[in-house]
């Protein structure tokens, strides 16, 4: 199944693409550094998230060093901050 995942990358992207942007709303993704795969496959997932960001008006990519593909359990102070940082007058 995770094979069907990465050739599913160029088409994921035409998707995102196709659907335009966010539109007012800003977005933070996520995204972790440790998928133990090769570097070609990190490259292109996490060019894929880049891509995701970049359509949002107020999109950012944050990069959760050391964190798998489950984020939320690996860095959940992280993300924590992450939702925190973008709540107005919200201070942790």
């Amino acid at each position: 199944m995770q094979h069907d995942e990465y050739v599913s990358f160029p088409m994921a992207s035409t998707e995102i693409r196709a659907a335009g942007t966010f539109g007012p709303y800003l977005v933070r993704v996520l995204t972790a550094t440790d998928y133990g795969a090769s570097a070609l496959r990190v490259a292109l997932w996490e060019s894929m998230l880049s891509t995701l960001a970049a359509v949002a008006a107020d999109g950012k990519q944050i990069m959760s060093a050391g964190s798998s593909h489950f984020v939320q359990s690996d860095r959940p102070s992280g993300v924590a901050d992450v939702i925190v940082g973008v709540l107005p007058g919200a201070t942790r």
